[in-house]
């Protein structure tokens, strides 16, 4: 009985340290200042439509799907006037390396400390967050959270969205 028992309060606990927290539709966004994985400064919320998606880790294979489909849509981001960031707790080098060998077209944030996902009350087991997406307004509000997305249909999801104004 006590694997059970294990089992019961470890499931337990992963559900009360979730991202199912209290950031919701309509909220604004907490003010965070970050850098990206080159060490530019990022403000949060920006003034214009913003897309955070968190993957789990660099060069594994749903996150580079996910990447890769933002990058293929970036110019028509660009054209919409949104910027992405894509979120991991990988290191920058490691970001840096990812951007570079897939070539890719996005910005991306480290967060290894996990400050900016606390900020959006995104889990975190062990090093990997989940695969969460949130789209931001240019007034700053939380327009849409999506948890365990898709990473096939996450960037066309996020820009038909957009297009759509936010609903």
């Amino acid at each position: 009985m006590k694997p059970f028992y294990s089992f019961v309060t470890l499931t337990a606990l992963l559900a009360l340290s979730s991202g199912a927290g209290a950031l919701k539709v309509g909220d604004t966004l907490p003010k965070i200042q970050v850098r990206d994985a080159f060490g530019k400064a990022v403000s949060l919320p920006a003034k214009q439509w913003t897309v955070i998606y968190f993957y789990p880790e660099v060069f594994t294979g749903g996150c580079t799907v996910e990447a890769h489909a933002y990058t293929q849509l970036a110019d028509a981001f660009k054209k919409a006037k949104v910027q992405v960031y894509g979120v991991s707790s990988d290191s920058a080098a490691k970001q840096v390396d990812f951007v570079t060998k897939e070539k890719l077209n996005i910005a991306m944030i480290p967060d290894e400390s996990g400050k900016l996902g606390k900020a959006l009350e995104v889990t975190k087991i062990v090093n990997w967050y989940d695969r969460d997406t949130f789209i931001i307004s240019p007034e700053g509000k939380v327009m849409q959270i999506k948890r365990s997305v898709n990473p096939n249909n996450d960037a066309k999801d996020a820009l038909a969205f957009i297009s759509r104004g936010g609903k």
